[in-house]
């Protein structure tokens, strides 16, 4: 029996021989295996540290980051309109005898622009007043009676009522020899003129458009995410193209409470002095708005961040060594960006060849600047 047993334990240690060896042979392969990785790795870190070493300088050029203001601003198109634009219209009717102004003439409130025929009104104004007068004796002559008894107080209420109605005629047809007249409701400039000599027309017929631009509105529309980011708003930055890139500045006056169209634009109006008559209406302009400041914030030249794929990062000098530093961004503020994160103040952030450097490079400062302006200088 023992014989037997013993055959049994030599016969499954034989069998489990082969498979340790297979399992030794494996371990080895995998222990040799990481050592040459090592290996590698430590000697490709040493050929890099040397071509480091070796390879010169590159030469860099620095901003130092300074705490500024930044503004979170929104640029949008507008269009401006004159302050006050009305057609004046006819209030009689009758033929055009005379015009005294031209497209083009610039008018004070008041000053006479055309003349109506005025005979047929003159001839009516002469007829009520003729028959104001007889009403006037007839009421006098009845009151004088009543005072006697000798005329009813129906009498006297009768010609007091007709002496009204009469009165009431006489005041109309004053004011329609007057409104023969057509004279200018407010100050401005003739920009259109539709009246003619001798032309028939009727009572609300155009005669001239006036234009009052001695101040402008421009009028920008605000889209419904920015309207309450502007409610506080007190005046704007307004560029127009048209004329060399003037800018001037606009005070509020007046935001729409519901929006002018399907779009969800709220209409912002912006009043402009205009004493030269510079700005024309119907040109276009660009409004800047300021949506909220940041103090004491860090920015950077945009073309200085280096983006790669979601993560954007800069490189800092220290020590003449470039320095990879991730960071996050904030506004973007023309060619800037604010830097919410990863920069500290003063410190230097490389803006020129940046492009091919690597973290720990060994670079040259050729030039600091505190203004990236200061670069085409």
């Amino acid at each position: 029996m023992e014989n037997k047993r013993s055959i049994k334990i030599l016969t499954y240690i034989w069998g489990v021989i082969p498979w340790l060896i297979v399992c030794l042979l494996l371990i080895s392969s995998v222990i040799i295996g990481i050592r040459i990785s090592r290996e590698k790795k430590r000697i490709k870190e040493e050929k890099l540290a040397g071509y480091q070493n070796n390879r010169p300088p590159l030469n860099v050029v620095v901003q130092e980051v300074q705490p500024t203001e930044v503004e979170d601003r929104i640029n949008l198109p507008a269009t401006i309109a004159p302050w006050e634009d009305l057609t004046i219209l006819a209030e009689v009717s009758g033929a055009i005898i005379s015009i005294s102004v031209k497209e083009g003439d610039t008018v004070k409130e008041g000053d006479i622009l055309a003349q109506i025929d005025p005979r047929d009104y003159e001839n009516r104004l002469n007829q009520i007043q003729a028959s104001y007068s007889l009403a006037q004796l007839e009421f006098d002559r009845i009151s004088r009676l009543a005072k006697t008894s000798a005329a009813s107080q129906a009498q006297l209420d009768s010609v007091q009522s007709r002496l009204h109605e009469i009165s009431s005629s006489l005041e109309s047809a004053k004011l329609d020899l007057e409104r023969c007249t057509t004279k200018a409701p407010i100050p401005g400039f003739i920009n259109k003129r539709f009246a003619k000599i001798g032309l028939l027309v009727s009572r609300a017929d155009p005669l001239f458009q006036i234009l009052d631009t001695r101040r402008v509105k421009v009028e920008v529309g605000i889209p419904e995410s920015d309207v309450d980011a502007i409610n506080d708003l007190k005046e704007a930055e307004i560029t127009i193209d048209a004329l060399n890139n003037l800018k001037v500045t606009g005070k509020k006056a007046f935001l729409s409470r519901q929006p002018e169209s399907f779009a969800r634009v709220y209409n912002l109006k912006l009043e402009v002095e205009n004493p030269d008559n510079l700005l024309r209406a119907g040109m276009f302009a660009r409004v800047n708005l300021v949506k909220k400041r940041y103090p004491d914030s860090l920015v950077v030249p945009l073309y200085s961040v280096v983006t790669n794929e979601n993560e954007h990062y800069v490189y800092v000098v220290n020590d003449e060594t470039a320095h990879y530093r991730p960071i996050k961004l904030g506004v973007l503020n023309g060619w800037q960006v604010q830097v919410t994160d990863g920069l500290k103040p003063y410190e230097r952030v490389i803006v020129v060849g940046q492009r091919n450097l690597e973290d720990g490079q060994k670079v040259k400062v050729i030039r600091t600047i505190s203004d990236p302006q200061l670069l085409n200088r």
